[in-house]
């Protein structure tokens, strides 16, 4: 009997939309000048099958038109992006010896043992001999804070996002060490979380001054901010205090502390290599997935009391608080955007296909933070969940014929995800690791289960602190299971690409990937041929 060929997915306006946006604010190679000019050539296309009459042809038009739209509104935003960029820095005599500025974002742990501190600048202190001042400057910088001796890594950590800090630091671009640990990143290379382009500033823990709004005289009233802040610094501690009561250990604690509130500063300094290396990076990218099961939970909890449609939007208010507390990661932003397109399109009795669903979020999430979404966790969230939703079904339905239904799925998922996000590791970190495939189905059914137990144990131990003693010894169990299976897999060499060989096989990634895409509308393509074939010799 032969297998069925089903009819390939259209393609929607929304994904159009995004891939312009993404086409039209990732490559800095490109001018923008070129960018904004393929918009141009894109709308006049459409403008074109707008006047044509024939099937599909308005469907077209209107991708056409959508392609465009994101073309023009990504190259503005690189353009926004470059604009607020900090200017050359003085040289000479004249020096940088400090900074101040707002958190835009939480502190967060990097390569080497360096915290980063996003900042959107507001002065810098400058010095010269027999001279010193202050001057205001705009911008966005990051800065690498050493720890200080003895210093206590929570407290570090507790910087959040809205805290305006003072310190003496000196611009200076990453030392090979801090920057490039062995296996994260090329000798020499900025950080993977920062951006080529953005300006780097050092300073040590001890020198960071904490500022008061209305002692500098700045911003009046924001009393509110602060006490809304300091709320949900609490929160946040606690439920940190939970999930370390829930692992017992460091390492279990430091691992659930990560996946859940994004926070890594309990993972030892080799952890997330192991993960690289044994090619789950991807699976890390995707541990947002624990918002959708507490929103789950929640609309099953108030369904009995307000009905399907209320229940829904009370779920979605508990992931938005969930996100509040444990802050705007890429995975968590992901699946709140996500959840939240899904609520209203039940609302507009609206079909939601998945692929529309994940275009519109990036759509979303990428202006909101240009700068974020150059990061590697947010590039490769997204491009993680497009390798399930667009190449895994493909895979799948090549794969069913020779494989049990249960291991084709498994499979096929792990091959999208890769397939996906393989271009972008080889470039970033000069190695692939065919070893993922495999290590991939391993672990990531003991990564949905860590995180669902530590997940809905968090919140009861949060409720009940008694109950610690009964759910370390699974929190333990399941840990092992997940580090063992990491570990063994981390052991198998990468296939390493030196020099302008990461450029090749990232090529030859994204050749494979058009390839698994357009393959299905191929073979249905022929197979209508073939049908209209046959009616007409019967005919």
């Amino acid at each position: 009997m032969q297998h069925p060929i089903p009819a390939p997915e259209r393609f929607s306006p929304p994904w159009a939309f995004a891939l312009g946006l993404a086409a039209g604010f990732y490559p800095r190679f490109l001018p923008l000048w070129f960018v904004l000019l393929g918009a141009v050539f894109v709308a006049a296309f459409a403008a074109t099958l707008r006047g044509l009459s024939g099937r599909g042809a308005g469907l077209k038009a209107w991708l056409a038109v959508a392609l465009a739209c994101g073309l023009a509104l990504g190259a503005g935003l690189r353009r926004d992006e470059a604009g607020k960029a900090v200017a050359p820095l003085p040289r000479g005599d004249l020096a940088v010896t400090g900074l101040w500025g707002r958190l835009h974002a939480d502190a967060a742990r990097g390569a080497g043992g360096l915290w980063r501190y996003p900042l959107a600048l507001e002065g810098l202190k400058l010095a010269a001999p027999g001279l010193r001042g202050s001057v205001s400057a705009r911008g966005r910088v990051t800065l690498l804070v050493r720890p200080s001796a003895g210093e206590s890594v929570r407290r570090v950590g507790e910087r959040l996002q809205g805290e305006r800090l003072a310190c003496d630091a000196q611009p200076a671009r990453p030392r090979k060490e801090e920057a490039a640990p062995q296996g994260a990143a090329p000798q020499g290379a900025a950080p993977p979380e920062t951006s080529p382009h953005t300006t780097l500033f050092f300073a040590d823990e001890a020198k960071l001054v904490r500022l008061d709004d209305e002692g500098r005289g700045l911003a009046q009233g924001r009393a509110h901010v602060r006490a809304l802040g300091q709320w949900r610094a609490r929160l946040r501690t606690a439920f940190r205090d939970a999930l370390s009561h829930v692992g017992g250990d460091e390492a279990t604690a430091g691992l659930l502390v990560a996946l859940l509130l994004g926070d890594r500063t309990g993972l030892e300094r080799d952890e997330a290599a192991v993960w690289k290396r044994a090619g789950c990076a991807h699976v890390l990218a995707l541990s947002g997935q624990h918002l959708a099961l507490l929103a789950t939970l929640a609309a099953a909890l108030c369904r009995p009391l307000c009905g399907p449609r209320r229940a829904r939007g009370l779920a979605l208010l508990c992931a938005a608080a969930f996100v509040f507390v444990a802050g705007l990661s890429p995975s968590l932003l992901r699946s709140l955007l996500m959840y939240g397109i899904g609520v209203c399109a039940f609302f507009a009795d609206r079909p939601v296909e998945g692929r529309t669903t994940l275009a519109l979020a990036f759509a979303i999430a990428l202006p909101l933070d240009p700068e974020a979404a150059r990061g590697l966790s947010f590039c490769l969230s997204y491009l993680a969940l497009a390798g399930l939703v667009v190449f895994a079904p493909r895979i799948e339905f090549a794969l069913r014929p020779w494989l049990p239904p249960a291991l084709a799925t498994a499979l096929a998922a792990s091959l999208g995800a890769q397939l996906a996000t393989g271009a972008l590791l080889a470039l970033v970190f000069g190695a692939l690791q065919p070893i993922g495939i495999v290590a991939s189905i391993a672990t990531a059914p003991l990564v949905a289960a860590f995180l669902w137990w530590g997940l809905c144990a968090g919140l009861s131990v949060g409720l009940v602190p008694r109950l610690a003693p009964l759910v370390v010894g699974v929190s333990r169990f399941i840990y092992r299971l997940l580090a063992g299976a990491v570990s063994l897999f981390a052991a198998a060499p990468p296939l390493v690409l030196p020099g302008r060989s990461a450029a090749f096989a990232a090529a030859v990634v994204v050749l494979v990937a058009c390839l698994v895409y357009a393959l299905p509308h191929v073979r249905y393509r022929l197979w209508l041929r073939s049908r209209q074939c046959g009616d007409e010799t019967r005919l």
